[in-house]
């Protein structure tokens, strides 16, 4: 029975160490997590189902699979996901983003570098002389 047990002994030790690595800026005693493994009976599916309580917030997820282990993976992959979006969020990440040129002004952009290259084509063609690239 051991066995069978190892392989997902081993990766719940492993993304238990990746989770502290993730958690390490909370207290130990404040962070909790639960997980339980269960069998649908009707499918033969396994499952994970894992609940991780922080000071400011509970996360839940779950993974189903063929075998406890890809159950496991899939449940732990998901936590460590909404791990990393919730520090984002309360270090406010969202509203230091970089906002993206709009398409109007990357149109301009593009309506300007347009001009200048046939202006300097122009002016290689008569000036027989290299025109100086312009600068923005």
């Amino acid at each position: 029975m051991w066995d069978a047990q190892q392989p997902v002994a081993l990766e719940v030790t492993r993304r238990l160490d990746k989770l502290n690595r993730l958690l390490k800026s909370y207290q130990p005693d404040m962070i909790q997590l639960k997980g339980v493994f269960s069998k649908n009976q009707r499918t033969a599916e396994q499952s994970c189902a894992l609940t991780l309580s922080l000071p400011n917030g509970t996360l839940h997820a779950t993974g189903n699979g063929k075998n406890v282990l890809a159950g496991c993976k899939k449940a732990f992959s998901e936590i460590e996901t909404q791990v990393k979006k919730h520090q984002s969020r309360l270090r406010r990440e969202h509203e230091w983003k970089r906002k993206r040129r709009s398409n109007e002004a990357l149109r301009q952009f593009c309506v300007r570098e347009r001009r200048a290259a046939t202006l300097r084509e122009l002016f290689r063609t008569y000036a027989k002389v290299e025109a100086p690239a312009c600068s923005r």
